[in-house]
């Protein structure tokens, strides 16, 4: 593939960086683009939009769940980690709490994003755009137990 992409003589190819307009990366962003536009994955989201908020949603049940903010397949639970009133301490708490939930969703098969932003975590999710109903049903189990978890863990 690299040979019909940059062309092939005795010298080495230039522009060996993946950065910057390697030849190779713009031809496989290139078909990536094809991809997304032939199963039309943006309609996809369109579609499964309000099921993957609905399935969200139920997390905030939970006394930890402040929050559900977000649009399409990029939303956020925002947390009330019951922060010291300190901001010192309450960004090293919302920190250690973020670590924490990192650690157990990745444990757990999920790979999100849990953040500090101020004194409050925030844990963000967004599935690949072929996810559906039964990706968003794994999705909230394992916040669920990891919510849980951390719950228990910092005496929420």
């Amino acid at each position: 593939m690299v040979q019909a992409v940059v062309g092939h003589d005795d010298r080495r190819p230039q522009g060996g960086l993946t950065f910057g307009g390697h030849p190779a990366a713009a031809a496989v962003a290139l078909a990536n683009l094809d991809i997304i536009e032939v199963e039309d994955l943006p309609g996809r989201v369109r579609d499964h939009a309000t099921q993957f908020r609905a399935a969200l949603a139920t997390l905030c049940d939970l006394p930890i769940v402040a929050d559900l903010r977000g649009d399409g397949y990029f939303l956020a639970l925002e947390l009330d980690a019951d922060s010291p009133s300190d901001p010192a301490k309450a960004k090293a708490h919302a920190t250690a709490v973020s670590k924490f939930l990192t650690k157990r969703t990745y444990k757990l098969g999920l790979t999100c994003r849990a953040a500090a932003r101020g004194a409050e975590p925030v844990i963000q999710l967004s599935p690949p755009l072929i996810a559906g109903p039964q990706q968003f049903d794994e999705i909230v189990t394992a916040t669920r137990v990891a919510l849980v978890d951390a719950m228990g863990e910092f005496d929420l």
